[in-house]
């Protein structure tokens, strides 16, 4: 039994990355880069939200900090995976979601309650190192609901 979150977690994100993808091709091609209602987020950018987290998180399990990286590099770095090809995309997430991991199983047990400061809140480590996972599940989410959308207005 995986009783840990660096245990269980490096799996589960593999598992999550595999199905925010599989979320995200079940949209038709056309769909997957339009804007709901043309406010909200792309399905793609919301996909490459996922793949910026899961490749830089790292930078905050290591340091216990809010890194300036994500306030300073984020909208950039977001648009730049946003340009991507779909293939090219796919392929960060599920780098981000190994490297990830594999930073959440070299964090020490005695950690895992240490508060980080964030921008708006206060986090423990344990929160952080949930929150890959919880991201890529709640995106998966907004696919579905929208894919739902899509077949009811057909």
């Amino acid at each position: 039994m995986k009783n840990t979150l660096q245990a269980y977690l490096p799996e589960a994100l593999k598992d999550a990355a595999n199905e925010l993808i599989a979320a995200y091709e079940s949209l038709p091609e056309d769909k997957r880069e339009t804007s709901p209602g043309g406010k909200a987020r792309t399905p793609k950018a919301l996909v490459a939200e996922c793949a910026f987290m899961n490749l830089n998180m790292h930078m905050l399990l290591e340091s216990k900090q809010w890194p300036d990286f994500f306030n300073t590099e984020y909208v950039s770095e977001n648009e730049k995976l946003q340009a991507l090809s779909w293939e090219e995309l796919k392929a960060k997430l599920l780098e981000g979601a190994e490297n990830v991991g594999k930073a959440i199983a070299a964090v020490p047990a005695e950690d895992v309650d240490t508060v980080i400061q964030y921008p708006w809140t206060t986090y423990t480590l344990a929160d952080t190192m949930m929150y890959p996972y919880w991201n890529m599940m709640y995106h998966q989410g907004q696919i579905i609901y929208l894919s739902t959308m899509l077949e009811t207005a057909e």
